[in-house]
């Protein structure tokens, strides 16, 4: 019986309790969480971003629980933390800079809940007192994950002042995570832009968008998909009529391609648009990334 196709799918514990394929990543993500670092990473959207907090998320949460047979397994010894994970597409729908700022307070006394912040009605403000809260934390005891920190920025990009208001905001929040961060074992956000530049967090995070050892950190390399996806290589050169080359150099044609460290030393294919051709490949080489939206 083959895996599934994890498409649609962004939990690490998800795929892995359902026998879904997972490209196993997690050799990089033991180099980057073992170090005590604040880390950034852009990739556009579709390509992984959210899986990989997840998995992130899955490690520091529950140990090797979800890692039986990956390459982390025989190297990871750390503990568990809290995890508070954080994302901010969820809050991208606004009228105006005071509700997104509701919605981030209701955002963070939630999320933070789950690691023990109580807020009070008559303590302060939600960020005043996240503060008292994490500074109150022993040292590197917590970790920080954020995807898509980036959404309610770029849904204001059509209005300057709205967008600018949003920043300040966000601004403040960071600025909260900033002067904390002594409690902070393992910290990591994602986005697709970087605007993050104009937050002052931003002095501090060790950007490896382009960093050419993390060029295949998201999305498939050649030999991970003749790896991970060979039986459905195998049925997708069949239900078209190709040989098991052409349908791999086809496929490299339309998905694959793209570089995402500084010496483009590495390509890799478009995971969404993979794993869509493989579920329905009678339908050929659609555009599914584009499609996507």
């Amino acid at each position: 019986m083959h895996s599934q196709l994890p498409l649609g799918q962004s939990s690490f514990q998800t795929i892995r309790v359902r026998n879904g394929i997972y490209v196993d990543k997690t050799a990089l993500i033991s180099a980057l969480a073992q170090q005590e670092s604040r880390i950034f990473l852009a990739r556009p959207r579709r390509f992984g971003k959210t899986l990989l907090i997840s998995t992130i998320e899955s490690l520091f949460k529950d140990g090797l629980k979800y890692f039986d047979g990956l390459s982390i397994a025989r190297t990871w010894r750390d503990a568990t933390y809290p995890v508070v994970r954080l994302d901010f597409s969820e809050i991208k729908i606004f009228s105006s800079a005071s509700v997104f700022k509701a919605k981030l307070d209701e955002k963070l006394r939630a999320v933070f809940a789950g690691v023990g912040f109580r807020w009070r009605d008559n303590g302060g403000s939600v960020l005043s007192q996240l503060s008292s809260f994490l500074a109150a934390q022993p040292p590197a005891s917590f970790v920080i994950l954020i995807d898509e920190y980036d959404a309610p920025l770029t849904s204001s990009l059509e209005n300057h002042q709205l967008l600018k208001a949003v920043q300040s905001i966000l601004n403040e929040f960071f600025l909260v995570l900033k002067s904390n961060e002594a409690c902070l074992r393992f910290f990591f956000m994602t986005g697709i832009t970087w605007l993050c530049r104009r937050f002052d967090l931003f002095d501090d995070l060790a950007d490896i968008s382009l960093d050419p050892g993390c060029g295949r950190l998201l999305g498939f390399a050649d030999e991970e998909l003749r790896a991970s996806f060979a039986p459905q290589l195998r049925a997708a050169a069949r239900a078209l009529h190709l040989s098991d080359e052409a349908l791999f150099a086809a496929l490299k044609k339309n998905y694959g391609g793209y570089a995402f460290d500084g010496k483009a030393s590495v390509q890799v294919h478009n995971p969404w648009s993979v794993l869509n051709f493989l579920s329905r490949p009678d339908r050929g080489f659609r555009a599914y990334w584009f499609e996507s939206g």
